[in-house]
């Protein structure tokens, strides 16, 4: 009979313990998997400040580890960043200044940039940048985050949950002002555009949002079902399923908003001279397709007195503006 009470209270001892220590083990995981999410889940109001975020230097795993367990585009294999900022980046920077005409120009990195035009854009008063060091992000969910593109992916969600205001990809030229964008008159919790309306796919080049965005804290929390080899799910194709579910908290604007041409007609971006973009706030230039091709080798002497006109350089000498374009060439 003693043993018995001795075995029940033992049971009992497990039982109490093991629980204690899941309870433990979780509380501390989401420390890391759960930062943007504050105790009382109360939101902001629909104000979106004039506020302008770039995300550089975010890391990545080894190329072994990227090789088995990291994101592909199509049958590819995604590539390390690299940690020298290029001009196209600059010129981006000087595109949004211009156009937006921001309060604050930030750039969060968790790794600072190196070469050139990183030096050239800090030292830049005109640009007036707020460089922000951020700490590495390397999961989510307790989910190995190995690519820096889904560390972003990440990022991006947790500095306008923090700041508010509008994303930008460090390839994403802007053409005009966002202004009448942030007024924000539909009364959402987050602006994007479409990628490809037909297949529900929206790109979170360009967010614009208030500060503790509902609906940006829906896709965050879609993370507990994150799968680290595929590079669009969550960023893209599930924010379109999210965004046709909660059609009150998100607008959606058409593609040539952001994303026209599109990297299905690259050629009407980098070969011809055809594309009309007066109607895009920006363009996103598909770096992750073509800056091998495209961009790494682009120069200042190539705008200016570029072998062929295209619609890329049309863009960058209207987003920048040929005076200025004169001025970083002496």
């Amino acid at each position: 009979m003693r043993y018995r009470y001795i075995n029940r209270y033992a049971c009992l001892f497990v039982i109490v313990f093991s629980f204690g220590w899941i309870v433990f083990h979780c509380k501390n995981n989401c420390k890391n998997c759960q930062r943007i999410l504050t105790k009382d889940e109360s939101y902001g109001t629909y104000d979106i400040p004039n506020i302008v975020h770039f995300i550089t230097g975010q890391g990545d795993s080894s190329d072994a580890i990227l090789d088995r367990y990291g994101p592909r585009l199509g049958f590819r294999r995604m590539e390390r960043a690299s940690r020298e900022f290029q001009l196209i980046n600059y010129l981006v920077l000087l595109s949004a200044r211009k156009h937006i005409k921001p309060d604050q120009l930030y750039i969060h990195y968790s790794f600072e940039p190196t070469g050139y035009w990183w030096l050239k854009a800090k030292q830049d008063h005109e640009l007036n940048l707020t460089l922000n060091h951020i700490p590495e992000i390397t999961s989510i969910y307790n989910y190995p985050l190995y690519h820096h593109a889904h560390r972003t992916d990440i990022a991006r969600l947790e500095i306008l949950d923090k700041y508010g205001g509008i994303y930008l990809d460090l390839d994403v030229l802007i053409l005009k002002s966002f202004s009448n964008l942030i007024s924000n008159s539909y009364h959402v919790e987050a602006i994007f555009a479409w990628e490809n309306q037909k297949f529900h796919a929206i790109c979170n080049a360009v967010i614009i949002a208030p500060k503790n965005s509902k609906f940006l804290r829906r896709i965050y929390q879609s993370y507990q079902s994150f799968n680290s080899s595929c590079w669009g799910c969550h960023s893209i194709l599930l924010t379109g399923q999210l965004a046709n579910i909660y059609k009150n908290e998100v607008y959606i604007l058409p593609s040539r908003a952001f994303f026209k041409p599109s990297w299905s007609h690259i050629e009407d971006l980098y070969v011809n001279n055809i594309y009309n973009f007066k109607y895009n706030y920006a363009c996103h230039l598909w770096n992750s397709y073509v800056g091998n091709i495209f961009l790494y080798n682009l120069t200042i002497n190539s705008i200016l007195k570029p072998k062929k006109m295209t619609t890329f350089i049309r863009m960058i000498i209207h987003a920048v503006g040929k005076e200025k374009l004169n001025m970083i060439a002496r």
